[in-house]
């Protein structure tokens, strides 16, 4: 009886303290092309049986909302984790540079902050990019739309 107290005791410590990414904000924009733009913010539904996820899109000024599966948004938060380093830039002068940035914030109120320069198709292959690169098609994905539709890309 003890030792089933005492896994109980554990099993909710542990879900106390676990890091569960509670919103994910994704912005992609070009500094030479003014209004133009794409702003993604995923968030759980609160009070949602099924645990869906509410996507509010900004594209080039226009909005609109999308749901996404429970499972779509625990995969964007996977992959998010998996990256590396919270800033990338590529070391080539490029005149016409797209940014992209993806914030998350957690369930005990950390922000976490991710920045890439650049992304391109070959982001996928760069061995500095590809998991942010990987990250952002997942949110893009999610949003309806494709890599393309990145300015700059």
């Amino acid at each position: 009886m003890k030792i089933k107290i005492l896994i109980l005791l554990v099993f909710v410590i542990q879900l106390f303290q676990s890091q569960n990414i509670e919103k994910i904000e994704f912005e992609h924009s070009n500094s030479i092309i003014t209004g133009k733009g794409i702003k993604i913010t995923i968030a759980p539904i609160r009070n949602n049986t099924k645990g869906k996820a509410k996507l509010a899109i900004n594209k080039d000024g226009e909005e609109y909302t999308l749901r996404i599966s429970r499972e779509k948004f625990v995969n964007i938060s996977n992959a998010i984790q998996k990256i590396k380093n919270d800033t990338i830039a590529v070391l080539d002068s490029y005149f016409d540079v797209s940014s992209s940035s993806i914030t998350t914030n957690d369930n005990q109120q950390n922000k976490k902050s991710y920045y890439a320069t650049h992304l391109t198709k070959n982001s996928q292959y760069c061995e500095k990019q590809k998991d942010f690169w990987y990250a952002a098609k997942l949110i893009i994905e999610a949003a309806k739309l494709r890599m393309e539709d990145l300015i700059g890309y």
